[in-house]
């Protein structure tokens, strides 16, 4: 789907990062769970041979540093994780 998403300017913003961090750190029931949960949930759900999966698991390192740049500012202004 490159050709598709090209058509589209990645957003590389705060926000961007502090949605991410949102989706990735709640499960489908409104709980807090880690990343690494959530992955270990959408792969149960779907199944490992999943698009879906496959997708999430090649974007990890991406994920992660999305969860850690909204934690590092999350702190700097004293809203803790």
């Amino acid at each position: 789907m490159a050709d598709e998403l090209a058509a589209f300017r990645r957003e590389d913003s705060a926000t961007a990062d502090a949605l991410t961090y949102c989706d990735m750190n709640t499960s489908p029931t409104g709980e807090r769970i880690t990343l690494a949960g959530r992955m270990a949930e959408i792969a149960e759900r779907y199944g490992a041979e999943h698009f879906v999966v496959q997708c999430l698991q090649r974007a990890y390192a991406h994920l992660a540093g999305t969860v850690e740049r909204t934690k590092e500012r999350m702190w700097a202004v004293g809203v803790c994780d």
